[in-house]
């Protein structure tokens, strides 16, 4: 008789009340691959002359090998080793108190990225922010995977393309194949060598400063140390040379430590906050192998280095500090809108919009860029384009922007090679753009120089700008809300459209509040009455308070508050970006709004880098929009650009939205002469045309829209509430 007879199959063992007691403590998947693999051993044995176990030996060694899988692979050990903290076998060990926290935060939900006080979307770095400049001293941090990727992070971000300064004996290998030329060379930087592997002097690092200069840095050399004829450059003096010269200086500190270890007996290591009270701008350092738990990559220093210098050239032109919160202040860098305005010769204002150019605020600029005039895109000379000037400008273009300016900032801290280098990278920038051939101006917001030559060419400008007739309805998106004593409510925005007066009607939509003007400034000063492209501060009277307005409402006339939560448009995704999907989730970013949406497409499944389709945009929640609204699309992660467009129709069709026909309508909306569209429709709708729908959609006022139908030959008639305009018969 065959011995392997006596194995029992696969279904009879699964069907044992042992190892179905298996199954529900780790699973039927897991407990089936496991007894096959125990059937497969015991025949494999039986072949080379091994009795066949039992039924009951078979179920033990299922069960062993659950338990063998089930266990743990981060296993207790005793450290022998000699090394206090070996980061072989783990990291330094968390107090009770960060244990207790940690398994509080991993049993359930909590606030990782919402804001609790406004309801909106938070931001986790705010989670730790605050404590890690509280402990180092810094202005600004964040974290990253670990110090790899920080120095990574910080390399591609300042130093792409461009030179980094290190001393030759810094450039060592640690655990885990560490490298900073390995990692140099993977962000796009290279790598400038100096001295010698025992001595570096000060005059090395001056000497190998030029043009493509990017920052200079010193790494931390972790246990590798050379004795005897040595010499280092102190931070304090690199520091200095670094700002001399219009430099970051940044330390790489390795393991990184926030506490001095002497008091413990132990060699002295240094601190971010040392380095950063040495001068250093940018200090990285693991976040777990001296702090414990996850591994982490802590990048902390200076604000600044973020900012081009836009506020302080604001206030060089019109001699007001845009930035009006106190965090602000404290951080030198922008956060929200700010504003300021300066007098031309005529009586007229120049209004100044200051948006913040920080990437993770990219929600604020664009609040900030909708209904300009002009665009003044700020790059600093130091710096040059930064990937936040890229991603701006590329908005900006999306937007519609064809009128502008750059001002090139910071020239009294570069060398003039460096200014010629950086005006060459502007012209580059601007290429294929709205923006193309827009004239650069190098300036210091600081000493002054230049900032007479900007002026003069905003305010020629602004003498000759004529701004396009606005006949429709008053619209003006809110991007900012406030109460005043013994003033009530005010909103502040750029109107779109139409005029308003003190003592009209208003309505506030969504939700469609009602309201009255009671007062109004226009550019900072009373006034009467604002129109489209005015900045307007209004203070409003209605059963509402400040609490119940937001940014990304309207301000409209009355028939204007129409809401809705789809739309149909045009887009365009910008060349270098990925593929935009059919239904694919965004951000949808028009007039101050950020609403989470969909686009279905229309005429296509996947629209590729430059190229434009037709799509329907669905949204969360309702907004207000006419045909003609720019919009931008950013991903669900709201962290970089899909596409941008305009609105073709605020009213589109439920069914039938691909036919040939309704394509064609939509190709002929995106012309901005409202004859057109509407000598199409006239020709197509044999039933009459919702002139109603029409002239809201298009924002038409009374006496254009009179002229149209005239022009047209429409028969106008009434269906019940729809005014109806029929096409003359043929």
């Amino acid at each position: 008789m065959n011995p392997l007879s006596n194995l029992p199959s696969v279904s009879r063992l699964l069907a044992d009340a042992q190892i179905l007691a298996l199954v529900d403590r780790h699973g039927l998947a897991v407990i089936t691959r496991l007894v096959r693999e125990t059937l497969a051993e015991a025949r494999d044995a039986a072949r080379a002359g091994t009795p066949v176990p039992d039924v009951a030996t078979l179920i033990a060694r299922v069960d062993v090998d659950a338990a063998t899988l089930a266990r743990p692979n981060l296993r207790p050990v005793f450290n022998l080793t000699g090394t206090v903290l070996h980061t072989n076998l783990g990291r330094a060990c968390l107090p009770e108190e960060a244990v207790t926290a940690l398994v509080s935060a991993a049993r359930g939900p909590c606030a990782l990225e919402y804001a609790l006080a406004d309801g909106g979307r938070g931001d986790r770095d705010d989670i730790v922010e605050e404590l890690l400049c509280e402990l180092t001293g810094a202005e600004a941090a964040t974290v990253v995977n670990n110090n790899a990727a920080a120095v990574f992070l910080l390399l591609n971000t300042l130093a792409r393309k461009k030179k980094v300064v290190v001393s030759r004996g810094e450039l060592i290998e640690i655990g885990g194949a560490f490298r900073i030329p390995d990692i140099m060379e993977r962000a796009g930087a290279k790598l400038v060598e100096v001295g010698t592997t025992n001595r570096t002097h000060l005059a090395d690092f001056a000497g190998a400063i030029g043009a493509r200069t990017a920052m200079l840095m010193k790494v931390h050399t972790s246990n590798f140390a050379i004795q005897g004829f040595t010499h280092a450059v102190p931070e304090r003096e690199l520091a200095a040379l670094a700002h001399a010269h219009g430099l970051p200086f940044v330390v790489d500190l390795g393991s990184g430590t926030l506490t001095e270890l002497e008091r413990w007996g132990l060699p002295h290591e240094p601190t971010p906050r040392d380095c950063l009270g040495a001068g250093a701008d940018l200090v990285t350092f693991s976040g777990d192998k001296l702090l414990g738990g996850p591994q982490a990559g802590l990048l902390v220093g200076t604000a600044g280095h973020i900012d081009h210098g836009k506020t302080t050239l604001v206030k060089a032109l019109t001699g007001v500090d845009a930035d009006r919160l106190p965090q602000e202040k404290a951080r030198g860098m922008t956060l929200d809108l700010g504003y300021a305005y300066s007098l031309l010769a005529d009586g007229g204002v120049l209004g100044f919009v200051d948006v913040p150019g920080h990437e993770k605020l990219i929600h604020n600029m664009l609040a900030g860029a909708t209904a300009i005039d002009l665009v003044l895109l700020v790059v600093a000379a130091d710096d040059g384009p930064m990937p936040q000037t890229r991603e701006h400008l590329e908005m900006l273009d999306l937007l519609g922007m064809t009128r502008g300016a750059v001002a090139l900032t910071k020239t009294d801290a570069v060398a003039p090679e460096r200014l010629d280098m950086a005006r060459a990278e502007v012209a580059e920038l601007l290429v294929g753009t709205g923006l193309a051939g827009s004239p650069v101006f190098a300036l210091s917001g600081r000493t002054g120089e230049g900032v007479d030559a900007l002026r003069a060419h905003l305010e020629t400008t602004a003498a000759n700008f004529v701004r396009p007739p606005s006949g429709g309805g008053f619209r003006l998106a809110i991007d900012r809300a406030f109460s005043l004593t013994g003033v009530g409510t005010v909103v502040t925005g750029t109107a779109h459209t139409g005029a308003i007066g003190v003592g009209e009607t208003v309505t506030l939509a969504p939700p469609g509040l009602k309201a009255r003007v009671r007062g109004l400034h226009m550019q900072d000063r009373p006034a009467a009455r604002g129109q489209a492209g005015d900045r307007c501060a209004l203070a409003l009277k209605g059963d509402f308070e400040k609490k119940d307005i937001a940014r990304g409402m309207w301000l409209v006339d009355p028939s204007l508050a129409v809401a809705l939560n789809r739309f149909h448009g045009e887009l365009r995704v910008p060349a270098g970006r990925a593929p935009l999907r059919h239904m694919q989730s965004v951000h949808v970013h028009l007039g101050t709004e950020d609403i989470v949406g969909r686009v279905a497409l229309l005429d296509c499944r996947e629209v590729g880098a430059g190229e434009r389709a037709l799509a329907e945009i669905l949204l969360e929640r309702d907004t207000l929009a006419l045909r003609g609204d720019r919009f931008v699309l950013r991903d669900a992660g709201a962290q970089r650009t899909v596409a941008g467009g305009r609105v073709l129709d605020i009213f589109p069709p439920t069914r039938h939205k691909r036919t040939p026909e309704r394509l064609d309508l939509l190709d002929r909306l995106r012309n901005d002469d409202p004859a057109v569209a509407l000598a199409f429709l006239a020709d197509q709708a044999a039933n009459g045309i919702d002139l109603s729908r029409f002239a809201l959609a298009w924002n038409l006022g009374e006496a254009e829209f009179d002229a149209l139908q005239r022009h047209h030959g429409l028969r106008v008639s009434r269906d019940g509430d729809t005014l109806l305009g029929i096409a003359p018969a043929a």
